[in-house]
């Protein structure tokens, strides 16, 4: 199980990564107050201490999710 998140989250960072080189998500600073996630499936993964301020999650699903303040987001679970 140890393994399984561990892949989940190198394929997620992997995903945010691509997001920031492609400039599809924008860095907040002074000036911007706002950015766009690409389309991430976060199933599973452990958001704990993930600075997500002036992030719009839509689009994003969020399962079985530990978001940074720790609660479970099940909000796009499909059950």
């Amino acid at each position: 199980m140890k393994k399984l998140v561990l892949i989940i989250f190198v394929i997620a960072a992997t995903f945010i990564w691509y997001g920031f080189e492609s400039k599809s998500v924008k860095a907040t600073t002074g000036s911007e107050t706002s950015s766009d996630m690409p389309p991430t499936n976060f199933t599973g993964a452990d958001l704990t201490g993930a600075n997500l301020g002036g992030v719009s999650l839509d689009g994003v699903i969020l399962c079985n999710t530990t978001m940074p303040d720790g609660t479970i987001n099940n909000s796009s679970c499909k059950n």
